[in-house]
């Protein structure tokens, strides 16, 4: 991981505010890669 050979496969991108949002997305079970709230 140090030499970056792994990369996070990043699915969709919310922002604090819509954390709600974002959990729906999550409990839904439609993302591929992570889920990355931003603050």
């Amino acid at each position: 991981m140090a030499g970056g050979a792994l990369k996070p496969l990043i699915d969709r991108t919310f922002a604090f505010d819509d954390i709600v949002e974002a959990h729906r997305y999550m409990e839904a079970g439609a993302q591929v890669g992570k889920i990355v709230v931003t603050v």
